[in-house]
């Protein structure tokens, strides 16, 4: 039995194997991403670039031997050893020219010599300079193909310990052919996945100052995309700018690597930067959704005590990714100016939640938050607060309000509007009656 299973591998894994491969590349373009097409692509840049340089040399070659003011020069004498005619295609002499440059290139030799000193000191300029030149590129070239070599003697043994493993343990030719596709392509994901800070051990030593700064201008950018935050960023950009060192991280996952999943504590928001992204809600796991470059994941775990309502992994390659920390989020907005601001907006994004799902919360997930979502809570978090001037504003007899009004469903437009309009003067005369009261009751107790 052992021996029938062997041979299912040997025949069915590699087929199975190259079907799914297919159907990967077909939907995520690996052919194009593959550390094989680099390593060749690097190559043709470098041969490219020789091939260029020796264009220019050849040209500037005969130019001298066809210009030059001097009787004896090197297409005179080439054409009278080989009795040459006086007008020769130009296209012989141009390959002949260049013949000439590629051997200044490489270690090669031809028949044609400089004849003059101003020939002798252009073949030793040339000289020189192919030498460098071209053990630079020979260097780099080597250099890949000594990438590619590692990496591939790497794969080859790992795909030998796991037929090996999955052979002994008798594992289906199925899951198999599933794992050493996972295997392969987080080895290429990693490989050209996006340099992440904590890729680079220096940084980590820079002054708190400089790192600070960097932190700032690499993550304010990815924060602004949420309306909320670029809101409070424009009133007041130095409460803000805080969450980029202390709350907001970035890192790089690669293939099928799964950041949470459903049960978990929800303790951390997601911005897609690159790559794709997998959504399955727990409710119908066999769906998933695509969570593209410019969407967020989990906004609710900045609010709320939440819980995460489903599974979110890498779809592709490589994804590049920021994670914003709830408990660091917090503590960056608890000593921040608008403080007020950002609980009316956690209030109006859990009733927000609740109307969209019907007060249903198991029926809830985590994409929950989109920007037209946003920029709803926005407009009327900016409705419900305006006319505040400098004030402070009671958020909880705002938001009390808010919902009476919200309830009635039946006032004209105008009329709302205009008791919206209203309410943080309302909300304000309401909430010092009620602490007048309160004070003048314990005086008389």
């Amino acid at each position: 039995m052992k021996f029938v299973h062997v041979l299912l591998l040997l025949l069915i894994l590699p087929s199975e194997l190259r079907s799914q491969e297919d159907d990967d590349f077909s939907n995520m373009g690996l052919e194009w991403t593959s550390l094989y097409v680099e390593t060749l692509l690097t190559v043709l840049k470098h041969i490219s670039i020789i091939a260029l340089l020796c264009h220019f040399t050849a040209c500037a070659w005969f130019a001298l031997g066809d210009l030059s003011a001097d009787d004896m020069t090197w297409i005179v004498t080439y054409k009278e050893r080989l009795n040459l005619p006086a007008e020769t295609e130009w296209f012989f002499m141009y390959a002949l020219s260049l013949h000439w440059a590629l051997t200044q290139f490489t270690p090669a030799a031809m028949d044609v010599v400089a004849v003059n000193t101003s020939e002798r000191l252009f073949s030793l300029f040339a000289t020189l300079s192919g030498l460098i030149m071209f053990s630079f590129f020979i260097g780099s070239i080597n250099q890949s193909l000594a990438r590619l070599s590692t990496l591939t003697a790497q794969e080859v043994r790992t795909g030998q310990l796991v037929r090996r493993y999955v052979t002994e343990k008798r594992v289906s030719v199925e899951l198999s052919a599933d794992i050493l596709r996972c295997i392969r392509q987080r080895g290429i994901g990693r490989e050209t996945s996006k340099v992440v800070f904590s890729d680079i051990p220096a940084l980590q030593h820079l002054p708190d100052k400089v790192r600070s700064a960097l932190k700032q201008e690499v993550g304010m950018p990815i924060l602004e995309t949420h309306g909320m935050i670029r809101h409070a960023a424009l009133i007041n950009y130095g409460d803000i700018a805080p969450l980029c060192a202390h709350a907001l991280k970035e890192l790089s996952v690669v293939y099928r690597e799964e950041l949470f999943q459903a049960g978990a504590k929800g303790d951390l928001m997601y911005f897609v930067r690159d790559g794709k992204l997998h959504y399955s809600w727990e409710e119908t796991p066999h769906l998933v959704e695509d969570v593209l470059p410019g969407m967020r994941v989990s906004e609710a775990a900045l609010w709320l005590n939440w819980e995460y309502r489903g599974r979110l992994g890498c779809g592709t390659q490589s994804a590049h990714i920021f994670q914003l920390e709830a408990e660091g989020f917090r503590k960056v907005i608890a000593r921040s100016s608008h403080m007020d601001l950002f609980a009316l907006y956690a209030r109006l994004f859990l009733k927000s939640l609740s109307d969209c799902f019907n007060c249903v919360e198991d029926e809830a997930t985590d994409l929950f938050g989109d920007d037209e979502q946003v920029s709803k809570m926005l407009r009327l978090s900016s409705l419900m607060t305006s006319g505040a001037g400098n004030q402070s504003v009671d958020i909880r007899a705002v938001f009390v309000a808010w919902k009476g009004v919200a309830a009635a469903g039946q006032q004209p437009l105008r009329q709302v509007r205009r008791t919206l309009l209203s309410m943080p003067r309302m909300a304000r005369s309401l909430f010092g009656f009620r602490r007048a009261h309160s004070s003048s009751s314990e005086s008389l107790a």
